[in-house]
């Protein structure tokens, strides 16, 4: 391994710890790593473990994106990361925004149960 790809790796280890959650109290230190985060995400990543952090930190990133109301961004990013879990067999985390998935169906259904004019 060289230089470059150590440093890449090691840099891609820290963005993954350091990037906040996208919730509002983080969005300065978000908007301070993001620029960092996506040259790093450009870069290719060989082994399976530095792929997942990809998939994490996209994961992060889209968190953010939503909260900022870009959408159709962060919706591209979670989007990677769920192709990027998958190829790689890392989906352990995307179970947690299919239960929120669940949890609304759910809810859903049982309005639109529990209302007699929609049976």
């Amino acid at each position: 391994m060289g230089r470059l790809e150590a440093s890449q790796i090691e840099a891609l280890g820290l963005l993954v710890k350091k990037f906040p959650a996208g919730n509002f109290g983080n969005w300065n230190k978000s908007d301070a790593l993001s620029p960092r985060a996506q040259a790093i995400l450009r870069c290719t990543f060989a082994s399976v473990e530095d792929q997942k952090k990809c998939a994490r930190l996209l994961s992060l990133m889209a968190s953010y994106d939503l909260e900022q109301g870009r959408h159709d961004e962060g919706y591209r990013k979670l989007s990677e990361s769920l192709k990027i879990r998958g190829d790689v067999g890392g989906l352990e985390e995307p179970a947690g925004i299919q239960r929120k998935s669940t949890r609304h169906t759910m809810s859903t259904k049982q309005t639109s149960i529990s209302d007699p004019s929609r049976i």
